[in-house]
């Protein structure tokens, strides 16, 4: 078929819009989730100390808790 002779078209293809509300949570999320993995790879993790994890109700009787 000769250059001239051939026909050209274009196809519309209509979407539906974006949720931003959607897209902008997901930002968010991986935004956080990566400075929180740059900051857990910079600084030691925090490990209580043995008395921050006994239970308040425990009496202590020993000599530090006087």
């Amino acid at each position: 078929m000769p250059q001239a002779e051939r026909s050209y078209g274009i196809k519309v293809v209509h979407r539906t819009r974006p949720n931003m509300t959607l897209l902008t949570e997901l930002f968010v999320r991986y935004t956080l989730a990566e400075a929180n993995s740059r900051r857990d790879a910079h600084d030691p993790p925090v490990i209580p100390r043995p008395e921050v994890l006994k239970p308040a109700s425990d009496p202590d009787f020993t000599a530090e808790g006087r």
